[in-house]
């Protein structure tokens, strides 16, 4: 990535509350791994943005969305086009710290700020 590049990333989100409430109705919660053999889910969590952190040399910036819209809860509102209910959820989309215990989607961008070659230089 070019020097000042930005790098976007999109996920779901680890919602502890929504863990909570898989865990009181005895559902299972997918944080990691392949999905019944079909495919591979990792939910956001601070490994993941650590890695970009170390990678990138800068904090990344963390951004919540999908706060009212649970399908996997039994609760598609908003999936539909120009849909009242969606457009309400999308107003919601940001980055208030509270909303990482109950938003569906995650997502983090980060501006690279050192060349790599620079640092091999300084180091090497």
């Amino acid at each position: 990535m070019k020097k000042k590049g930005i790098y976007w990333d999109y996920g779901l989100n680890d919602a502890s509350l929504v863990r909570l409430t898989y865990q009181l109705f005895r559902k299972t919660y997918h944080l990691d791994g392949v999905i019944d053999g079909r495919f591979f889910l990792r939910r956001m969590n601070e490994s993941v943005v650590s890695i970009v952190r170390e990678t990138f040399h800068s904090e990344p910036l963390v951004s919540y969305s999908e706060i009212l819209f649970k399908p996997d809860l039994g609760l598609p509102i908003g999936g539909k086009e120009n849909s009242v209910l969606g457009n309400l959820d999308s107003k919601f989309t940001g980055k208030f710290f509270m909303f990482r215990f109950v938003a569906r989607q995650c997502s983090f961008h980060v501006q690279k700020v050192i060349d790599e070659w620079q640092t091999f230089r300084a180091n090497g």
